[in-house]
Parts: structure tokens; C-alpha cells; sequence
């Protein structure tokens, strides 16, 4: 999983006690501070038992990993381009006997937090791998709500139970987007969130029974690295979801949007017809509930692929590495480094996206 935040930041408020801080660059503490370091606190916590439920709900807490991007130390100086985000982690990866890294960095860009984010999941029975890239002034807080939900809403899906994978990756989606919705609709002092004109792709990864199976919205994407001869091929298992796709614009316009690039930009995006919002430049997404009112969908599109022996390897990556990278190029690098090197192929994926900005 490589991901390098690629959104433009906006400044954002205190959203579970009001204006009582500003996240971006505070040093000094403000009217609750304190209150609201407790509750970051116990918000961390109920994270990471969150994780030790998930591997219990998979049957093993013995020799279980789990993984995701730690929540944003609230008051703390911005975020330093190419720096790591912090990582919470339930056991040991360097035991994992799938062979895997995770780098999840700030590109070049202004104040602000990486509003990308990440979850692993390794037991004994499955493999799950996620990456999420949030955008709009709140990004950041909805891709973190979406790694700590979907792991454990994922994975107690009664289709998840039945082995019909494909479709608990929908159901779950789905499910934490209407979350996001019930978590915006809160009273303004209790609320985590505002998804309004906030939200994350999300991209996700099972490995279970010797298939691959591939959930996505958004344009966060995952290449799967094919040995054909001497050569090693890259495979898209899903498309980026952009509005400018011809049944994505279809179903916008059927839904009261409107698709267009406005002067001086080069994506396309979704509006409300006839209104200069909410400016969305994909056409799936989890949150941003103002676009989904004319047409953006939270409904992930999947595919199964069995495991066979010229799989080599797969990547996971937000639009921070696509953006500047092929996804033949990503795969001609990182084939380059054998198993036993997977975090330096990581650490050499994100450089090279970094040093293309």
C-alpha cells in the first residue's frame, strides 16, 4: 500500500467541541483544550481495541496483525511533506507470511494534515488491505472514521460469513457512507464529522482461498503485477471512477448533476446543475454528500480473480502515486526489488511519485 496525499487542503474546524482549537498549527492550548486532548485520547484507544475486535472477529488474536493510520494528534504542527503518518498497529507485521509494506506520506503541498489513510488486516484465514484518500477541508477526518469502521463492518457481513466477498466489500461500503451521513446529521457539538463536502476514495484488497478479490470508489487504484515471459505486465483490477466516464455521466445527469471542466482546470467535475458546487472530480466517492445528492455513488464496482503462479505482486496506491506514475511504470519499479525487499519497493514507489510532483 503506497500512498502520497494529493488534495488540496482547506482550513478546517474543530469538529467535536466546536471551534476550540485550530488542528493545523496551534501550539499553545485554547478554550477546552484540554477536554479535547482527553477525548482524542479515548477516541485513539477505542481505535486500537477496535483493531483487537476485528482479528478476534477472524478467529486469531494470537497471531494476528492489524494496522492503519494513527488519528491526528490534535493541536500538533502540520504534517512536513514526505513525512510518514503515524501508524497504529495490533501485532507484529515483520511475522506476516505475506509479505507486505505500507507507506502512507504527505506530498508537496500546503498546512495541513495527509488526509490519505490505509488498514491492514493479516489473520491466519484472511488478507485485507485498504487504502483511502480523502479530500475537502474535513478529508482527513473521513478517511480516518472509514479505517477504523470498515475493517470490522467488512468483515462481520453476513455475505463476508457466507464467502460472498464481492458483495460484503458493497454492503460494507455502502454502510459506513450512510454512517458518515447519520455522523453529519448529529447536533453541532456532538458531531465527529462534517461529510457534506468532505470525503475518501477507498480501494480495498481480500486476500481469502486463493482468490483475489477487489472492492473500489474513487480513483485510488489497484495494479496487479502479471510475469508474462521476461517481463513483468501491470493489470488494472479496477478503473478510476471519473464523471466524465460515459455510464458515470449518465447516471449524474439522470440524477440532476451536471459534468464539466470550468476554466483554468483540467478535470472534469460534478455539479449541481446550473450552481458552482460542489466541484467533485470523481464520480464515486464515500462522503461528499452534497454530490451524491446529483449522482455520485458510494457503490463500490468489484471483480474476483483467482491466485496463480505468475501473479508476482499487487499495489495499492491513492491518485498521489497515479498521478505521476503509469501504472506500467509502477510495476517495471518495483519488480525491480526481490520479496525480501518489499518495504525498500515501497519506500522507492512513494520517492519516485515525490520527486515527479
Amino acid at each position: 500500500c503506497s500512498t502520497i496525499d494529493n488534495c488540496s487542503d482547506k482550513a478546517f474546524k474543530g469538529a467535536d467541541m466546536g471551534n476550540v482549537c485550530d488542528r493545523r498549527n496551534r501550539t499553545e492550548p485554547g478554550p477546552g483544550y484540554e477536554a479535547l486532548r482527553r477525548e482524542a485520547a479515548a477516541a485513539k484507544l477505542r481505535a486500537h481495541e477496535g483493531r483487537i475486535r476485528v482479528l478476534s472477529d477472524c478467529g486469531d488474536t494470537k497471531h494476528g496483525i492489524a494496522m492503519a493510520g494513527a488519528a491526528p494528534q490534535w493541536g500538533a504542527p502540520s504534517q512536513l511533506p514526505f513525512a510518514d503518518k503515524p501508524t497504529d498497529s495490533v501485532g507484529n507485521p515483520a511475522t506476516a507470511t505475506t509479505k507486505f509494506a505500507v507507506r502512507c506520506k504527505k506530498g508537496r503541498k500546503g498546512p495541513g494534515p495527509n488526509q490519505d489513510d490505509f488498514f491492514v488486516v493479516h489473520s491466519d484465514s484472511v488478507r485485507i488491505f485498504g487504502v483511502l484518500d480523502g479530500h475537502g477541508s474535513e478529508g482527513h477526518l473521513v478517511s480516518q472514521f472509514v479505517n477504523e469502521e470498515l475493517p470490522g463492518l467488512l468483515v462481520r457481513r453476513p455475505e463476508f460469513q457466507r464467502g460472498n466477498i464481492e458483495e460484503s466489500i458493497v454492503q460494507a461500503l455502502l454502510e459506513v457512507h450512510e454512517d458518515l451521513e447519520g455522523v453529519t446529521h448529529m447536533p453541532y457539538g456532538k458531531r465527529l464529522l462534517d461529510a457534506s463536502l468532505s470525503g475518501t476514495t477507498c480501494a480495498v484488497l481480500v486476500l481469502k482461498d486463493s482468490r483475489l478479490y477487489v472492492g473500489s470508489v474513487g480513483d485510488s487504484r489497484v495494479v496487479l503485477g502479471r510475469s508474462r515471459g521476461s517481463k513483468i505486465v501491470a493489470e488494472e483490477l479496477v478503473r478510476d471512477h471519473k464523471p466524465d466516464l460515459a455510464d458515470e455521466y449518465e447516471r449524474i445527469l439522470s440524477s440532476g448533476g451536471d459534468v464539466r471542466v470550468i476554466p483554468g482546470d483540467i478535470a472534469s467535475r460534478i455539479y449541481v446543475r446550473g450552481l458552482h458546487y460542489p466541484g467533485l472530480a470523481m464520480s464515486r466517492s464515500l462522503g461528499d454528500l452534497e454530490a451524491h445528492k446529483v449522482g455520485c455513488s458510494a457503490e463500490a464496482e468489484t471483480c474476483a480473480v483467482p491466485v496463480t503462479p505468475d501473479m508476482k505482486f499487487v499495489v495499492l496506491a491513492s491518485d498521489g502515486v497515479w498521478d505521476f506514475l503509469t501504472s506500467q511504470e509502477v510495476v517495471a519499479l518495483v519488480s525491480r526489488y526481490p520479496r525480501s525487499e518489499v518495504e525498500t519497493a515501497a519506500e522507492a514507489l512513494c520517492r519516485e511519485a515525490y520527486r515527479r510532483w
